[in-house]
């Protein structure tokens, strides 16, 4: 089940030069760094019901957690779980 989502574009455009000499026409350009990323994210919130029995409540349970670790570790491996 999905409960909801975001998603975003950002846009960085970066220029980098000597000061001062950037301004000179021909020179400007040729010492002029210039650097253009585009980043697009998305975040959702997916949830999944579960129904256990009373015996097997923990089981499944650290199976889910287990799952969510996983996914974390993917998603970002400096994760300590």
């Amino acid at each position: 089940m999905v409960l909801g989502g975001l998603a975003f574009e950002r846009n960085v455009n970066e220029t980098a030069g000597l000061p001062g000499v950037s301004r000179i026409p021909l020179l400007g350009n040729a010492l002029e760094q210039k650097q253009i990323q585009s980043v697009k994210s998305e975040f959702i919130i997916l949830l999944k019901p579960i129904i256990a029995s009373e015996i097997g409540d923990r089981a499944v349970l650290e199976q889910s957690n287990e799952r969510f670790r996983e996914l974390n570790r993917a998603i970002d491996p400096f994760v300590n779980n």
